[in-house]
């Protein structure tokens, strides 16, 4: 008969590997297996959300930009910056003698000292009575044409020696050139022409999260609106309150500047605003509906 193997010693169970047996376990058994836990990766509706969000934002500032350089935002915000750059009512009173007798003559009106080149105006625009200007309607007409051509012709339309004087803060006269040089028509048409694949990219995105989520795609969609609403929301609103705290009692021209740029700034910010309210709104009335769990998914 065969002699039975020789059993490792009992104090030395990492000599061999462990044995089972009727008698007992030699040696030390090793610790259950635990697969690694699977590391979260975005799912293909994530992504589109994400995608969606980014094209979202291009397209709220791309419709800000349109807003801010149309006519009816751009053209009153001309002339209320270069009524604090020109000081009209100053160079009309000084004026008022020569203006008149251009008047008379059946030239056309040019003002001294006004900033935009070639801001002449038809003599019928000025009213004069008997010698005398009419300071309200000739500052009206005035302030519209300079505002006209800055919109048509931007920073081109200053003239080259309308440099601030010495009354006027260099600081605020510079900024309030570059705000008027750049709410023009160039800006107007390139904001237009962008709008239509933004709008294009937007709906394609949407229609394939609805498409893939169906029932189930309000929330995604009104996640993505809210996510590309909120930093054009935040970044209206920081440049709202920093163009309102710009300026001083010391300081009327950047004041004056701070003032318009926070009145352009609530543009997108009531827009970006709208389009945040309407995305949480989606989400919260999909979660109350129950539709956050509906629909079939394909990822």
């Amino acid at each position: 008969m065969t002699a039975p193997a020789r059993r490792p010693p009992r104090d030395r169970p990492d000599l061999t590997a462990p044995v089972v047996t009727d008698q007992g376990v030699w040696g030390t058994l090793p610790p259950p297996y635990t697969p690694p836990a699977p590391q979260p990766r975005p799912t293909y509706t994530a992504l589109l959300a994400a995608a969606l969000a980014v094209v979202v934002a291009l397209a709220l500032a791309d419709v800000a930009l349109w807003l801010l350089t149309s006519r009816t935002v751009a053209i009153p915000a001309h002339e209320r910056a270069l009524a604090a750059l020109s000081q009209p009512d100053a160079l009309l009173e000084l004026h008022a003698g020569a203006i008149c007798a251009q008047v008379a003559a059946g030239d056309r009106v040019s003002v001294p000292g006004f900033p935009v080149a070639d801001a002449t105006l038809p003599p019928d625009a000025v009213p004069c009575h008997d010698g005398t200007l009419d300071h309200d309607a000739a500052r009206a007409a005035l302030l519209a044409r300079g505002a006209e051509l800055v919109y048509l012709r931007g920073a081109g339309a200053f003239a080259a020696d309308g440099a601030a004087t010495a009354d006027r803060s260099p600081s605020g006269d510079a900024l309030i050139r570059l705000l008027l040089g750049e709410l023009g028509a160039d800006w107007h048409g390139r904001a237009a022409l962008l709008a239509v694949p933004l709008a294009a990219a937007a709906l394609l995105l949407a229609a394939t999260l609805a498409l893939r989520r169906r029932r189930a795609a309000l929330p995604p969609i009104g996640l993505a609106l809210a996510l590309g609403a909120a930093p054009v929301a935040l970044g209206a609103l920081i440049a709202r309150l920093l163009a309102s705290s710009a300026g001083g009692p010391g300081d009327p021209l950047l004041a004056e500047f701070g003032e318009v740029t926070a009145a352009l700034a609530s543009v997108p910010l009531r827009l970006a605003l709208a389009a945040l309210l309407v995305g949480v709104t989606c989400v919260a009335v999909s979660r109350r509906r129950g539709h956050s769990g509906a629909g079939t998914s394909h990822d």
